[in-house]
């Protein structure tokens, strides 16, 4: 399965609409013009899907194309809705070729490379190999381009009653049905017309619908007028390798592990809910007419043979396996080596289910934490559910993980399959029902939760309320602790509890009035970074707002993890700007491609990006917090403002290719509403990249021949057609086709605070712009008025935006020409540009940037050239307990100074548990970047002394050398050293999102560590578990304590109990069998 997770890059214009199913038909669109005001002016819509789909043609831009794709992706998942699976790289050159990267056409959709005989390539990662698109999105591409490969249409489906649970069964279950090949002849005997037939069936499919065609294909002359015959069909589970058609004795004498009988009786059941949603091998079995099973008649025929009944250790071994009812004891290993008896208990492997080896990895692992098995085994966990916990999962889980460590530890064969423990999982824990590839750690961490919450022994839970650290001592410190610990166990009691919580505690200090807060938070499992320094490294451009400045390309060092805001605060230390004055973008082709938020990553800049840092005279907020509406409580316009080249043949016009660098204006609002305050501004930027001046000051002085045209901004899937010329007030009769060398246009945008601002297709857009027979004259007092034509009057207080949407309004507003949000622009007579800016329009000045570089880069890069040691586990602890300074966006409330301070933080070991799990963090990801670190790291297998980490045993030994007593302050087993060993290892190997797991453990029977990959279970030496594939890290603690507590202590008295019976019966077995054969010998 795959959640509605996308991977694109952001892009200019993209509308995030509602599903079509929910869109209302009758479109409203936005700002339009009565009819009288003869004013065309065609502000943004948002057109509904289905009118784009009408609309477009292949003749149209792709980019309208990749709005339809992109638009379509943010709808939400409904059941039973179908998507199609195309291939990533296919999309990507598509997004290449509306950025203008690639002028190559852009060809059918190649499904080919992600399909094998019509069936999906398997390990297929969403956003990595393949995207997906709607239906209606499907139909359009298929018209536009076409398919070089199969339609892969795939089916939305509901993996649980828990809401938001829909998911995009990206890898429905595979279904080989083979026939009998009966051995009678008689005149009842169906005819087979095929041997064997191999299909995807969704796991929300009905199970009739199974039967119904696979009777249809391999038994056609029983299908009759009657849709519905899936009742005279049943299914046997029969090992994926065997050859069609299976003969019946081949059936019959198949090992109960390697043939399963599939329940068929009710035909409306689901795929999953029968447990077939990894599909499989099956044998198909009809009856005829008068309803007979040949398997029946042919087991009655062995039975009524002598000594044809099954032997005595048979019917026990059945009689053992029925303890715990499954069918998953039944299915045969994938690996073929169901056969095998096991000698050494708990040596026992897992069958993958598809992609199941992060779940298998953990569960052998946790079935080699001895005391939870035997707490199991013991049966014990029965009397402890609780299913009417509303944080539980109604005592399923683990009544299921049970039954699962059951057939671990007394199973007969080499492997099972843990198929009911993981649709159990899949009701609660929709992320883990389908057979993508999953983090290990996130499954055991809500593994342990649910378990924690089946089996918590508080049925109601009191209301607690943790009290604020006053101050005093150390004493006073483990007081506080011990308080905290009661308060959480009075709430929270389990054999989860009992093993695997520690307690940490968390220690705030606040810059300001140096006050103090220690809190004390429970743990399962114990996080630990790597202390390695991750850097991104790239270069900024930064553009002064006095251009008079140096502009400079400034090479940087960050953390990976850093911000934007980070970034920023360097560029400020290295320039002397405040950072708030700082505004970041990236450029692409002239044009403002994206701007970044605060709170976005610098590693989500690509490769190739070009960042630029503008300084400006005022703050403008660039935080998700932030309202976008303050930015328009300033008395500042800033506006962007583009260059663009253009033949003019009298009166036709053409636009060019854009030219040059973004540059930024800012001007008071009063100064926004004069266009020659405008035209000043632009021209002294101009000013610093022209190469003759001569012909730039006629241009410049040329005042009057200039025009400030309004250029609309694209909407989401269409580009706007119409503009407003907007005459300066210096020429009233301006003529259409009078020549001129400078227009400038200012253009509604995108606003700039949004995370994608303006559309690099901007230079493109402009040749969508037509000119219009009513021409808005503004005077330079702000006065209004219609041409001929026109009735509409405005007051020099009326705004620009109210004079475009309403015809009568009375309201007293300011006009200003420029808007925050909008672009400006000004298109440059292609002949005068070249003299301006030289031949080929790109003057070096352009790119005149003085470097400069980080001094803490330098540096850092001279330390890289010494080799680092190894890293070991006291490393990251290290790495974990170090004190830390609060990012900007993680501010502390300090309520001794009442607002929010950029406090220090430190994380301790508190109170460690029996049983700890380390959990070494290699995993990082952002939006754009995935990595793993693969480094080695260096742990004890045996002797693991943390004793001089842990909080509370320090303390304990400061109230010893006072002569006190530690337990009177609520600190047990104060003299037992913190000493561990390790007992599983959780491995990964690959790469994020995908890669194997496997896991190494030692059985507590035979002292030995074993290496557990899926159904194979080998021996190997303690020396070898040390590897770079290291992951979670299981120890145990040394002690002469029956860990688990007095849970353990009843569970090991009931399992000896039990394991006496046991062999008393397996003696009985045992003598009855030999007699049974030594009878056979004699007759």
């Amino acid at each position: 399965m795959v959640s509605n997770k996308r991977s694109f890059r952001d892009l200019e214009g993209v509308h995030h609409s509602e599903s079509p199913s929910k869109r209302n038909n009758s479109e409203e669109r936005e700002g339009e013009i009565a009819d009288d005001a003869q004013i065309e002016i065609e502000q943004p819509t948002t057109p509904s899907i289905q009118d784009n789909v009408q609309d477009l043609s292949i003749s149209q831009d792709l980019s309208q194309i990749w709005n339809l794709i992109y638009t379509a992706l943010s709808y939400p998942l409904e059941q039973g809705d179908i998507w199609y699976v195309i291939p990533k790289n296919w999309l990507d050159l598509l997004e290449k070729r509306v950025k203008g990267e690639i002028s190559d056409e852009i060809g059918p959709i190649p499904t080919e490379i992600i399909t094998d005989d019509c069936y999906l390539l398997p390990n297929l990662q969403l956003g990595e190999h393949i995207e997906m698109v709607p239906e209606h999105v499907n139909k359009k591409l298929d018209e536009c381009f076409g398919y070089n490969g199969p339609l892969i249409q795939r089916v939305v489906v509901k993996t649980s009653e828990m809401a938001n649970s829909e998911r995009v069964e990206l890898y429905p279950p595979t279904f080989r049905i083979i026939a009998i090949e009966s051995q009678s002849q008689s005149s009842s005997t169906l005819v087979v017309s095929e041997q064997e037939i191999k299909f995807n069936l969704s796991i929300e499919s009905p199970l009739s619908t199974l039967l119904n065609m696979s009777i249809a294909t391999l038994y056609p002359d029983m299908v009759n007028d009657s849709s519905d015959i899936s009742y005279r069909a049943r299914l046997w589970r029969v090992p994926y390798n065997i050859s069609s058609p299976i003969k019946i004795d081949t059936l019959y004498y198949l090992p109960n592990s390697e043939r399963e009988a599939i329940e068929t009786s009710n035909g409306n059941m689901k795929i999953n809910e029968a447990m077939l949603e990894d599909g499989g091998t099956f044998c198909l079995e009809v009856c005829d007419k008068l309803g007979n099973w040949v398997y029946d008649d042919y087991e009655q025929k062995m039975l009524s043979q002598p000594f044809g009944k099954p032997g005595l250790i048979d019917r026990l071994e059945s009689q053992q396996q029925q303890q715990y009812p499954s069918q998953d004891s039944k299915v045969m290993t994938r690996s073929q080596t169901s056969q095998q008896k096991v000698k050494t208990k708990g040596l026992v492997g897992l069958q993958n289910l598809g992609n199941t080896c992060f779940m298998n990895s953990a569960l052998q692992c946790l079935s080699n934490t001895s005391e939870l098995s035997i707490y199991f085994l013991s049966g014990l966990f029965e009397k402890e559910l609780n299913p009417d916990n509303p944080l539980g999962m109604s005592g399923q889980v683990a009544e299921s993980f049970g039954q699962l460590i059951n057939k671990l530890w007394y199973g007969v064969s080499s492997s099972v399959a843990p198929r009911e423990f993981k649709y159990t999982l899949s009701k609660f824990a929709p992320s883990f029902a389908g057979y993508g590839q999953q983090d290990t750690q996130e499954f055991l961490a809500f593994l342990l939760d649910g378990l924690h919450e089946d089996l918590n022994r508080i049925k109601k839970k009191p209301y607690t309320e943790i009290p604020d650290w006053e101050g005093g001592s150390a004493v006073d410190v483990a007081k506080l602790g011990k308080v905290c610990w009661d308060l959480y166990k009075q709430r929270n009691d389990s054999i989860i509890v009992d093993l695997f919580q520690g307690q940490f505690k968390s220690t705030v200090n606040c810059p300001e009035c140096d006050r103090v807060s220690i809190t004390f938070d429970p743990f399962m499992y114990l996080t630990l970074p790597l202390p390695i320094k991750s850097k991104w490294y790239g270069s900024v451009y930064f553009i002064p707002f006095d251009y008079n400045k140096k502009r400079l390309r400034i090479d940087l060092e960050l953390s990976t993890n850093s911000s934007f805001k980070g970034l920023k605060n360097k560029v400020s230390s290295l320039t002397g700007v405040e950072s708030t004055n700082l505004w970041v973008a990236e450029e692409y082709k002239g044009n403002i491609f994206k701007t970044f938020l605060d709170d976005e990553l610098v590693s989500e800049m690509q490769t190739g990006d070009i960042c630029f840092v503008y300084e400006l005279p005022i703050h403008i907020p660039q935080d998700r917090k932030d309202k976008v509406n303050r930015v328009f409580e300033t008395d500042w316009v800033i506006c962007p403002v583009y260059s663009s080249a253009f033949q003019d043949n009298s009166s036709t016009y053409s636009s060019g290719d854009v030219f040059g660098k973004p540059m930024m204006i800012a001007l008071p609002i009063v100064d926004a509403q004069n266009f020659d305050k405008i035209y000043q501004a632009i021209m002294e930027r101009y000013a610093h990249f022209v190469v003759d001046k001569g012909t730039f000051n006629q241009i410049k002085d040329n005042r009057d021949s200039v025009t400030l045209r309004h250029l609309e901004a694209p909407s989401s899937s269409s580009y706007l057609s119409r503009s407003s010329d907007v005459n300066t007030g210096r020429n009233s009769q301006y003529e259409r086709n009078k020549k001129s060398d400078l227009k400038v246009r200012a253009g509604i945008a995108e606003k700039l605070l949004q995370s994608t601002s303006l559309s690099a297709q901007a230079a493109q857009n402009i040749e969508h712009i037509e000119h219009i027979e009513d021409v808005k004259e503004i005077d330079e007092e702000g006065d209004s008025k219609m041409k001929e034509g026109g009735d509409v009057q405005s007051t020099p207080s009326q705004s620009v935006e109210e004079m475009y949407s309403t015809v009568d309004s009375d309201r007293q507003k300011s006009i200003s020409l420029i808007k925050f949000g909008e672009a400006i622009v000004v298109e440059w007579n292609q002949e005068v540009a070249e003299k301006v800016f030289g031949n080929d329009l790109s003057s070096e000045k352009w790119e005149e940037f003085e470097i400069i570089q980080d001094p803490e880069m330098v540096q850092s890069r001279e330390t890289v050239k010494n080799p680092s040691k190894n890293i070991t586990i006291e490393d990251c602890l290290d790495e974990f307990t170090k004190e830390e300074k609060l990012g900007e966006e993680d501010l502390w409330y300090c309520s001794k100074c009442k607002k929010h301070q950029q406090a220090t933080k430190k994380f301790d070991l508190w109170k460690v548990p029996d049983v700890l799990v380390v959990h070494l963090k290699r995993f990082a990801s952002s939006r754009y970047n995935r990595d793993k670190l693969d480094q080695l790291v260096d742990f004890p297998v045996e002797e693991f002394n943390i004793d001089d980490r842990i909080g509370e045993k320090q303390v304990a030994k400061e109230i010893r050398l006072n002569g006190g007593n530690p337990a009177d302050v609520g600190i047990e087993n104060s003299e037992e050293d913190a000493v561990y060993d390790l007992y599983a290892i959780d491995n990964h190997y690959g790469g994020l999102g995908g890669g194997h797991y496997t896991s190494y453990a030692r059985n507590h029977d035979s002292k030995e560590f074993y290496h557990f990959d899926d159904s194979f279970v080998s021996k190997v030496d303690k020396d070898s578990v040390k590897t770079r594939a290291a992951y979670l890290l299981f120890y145990r603690k040394r002690t002469n304590r029956s860990i688990g507590g007095k849970a353990r202590v009843d569970a090991e008295e009931q399992l000896k109990s039990e394991t006496n019976e046991t062999n008393e019966t397996n003696e009985i077995a045992e003598s009855a069998e030999a007699n049974v054969s030594y009878a056979g010998e004699e007759e």
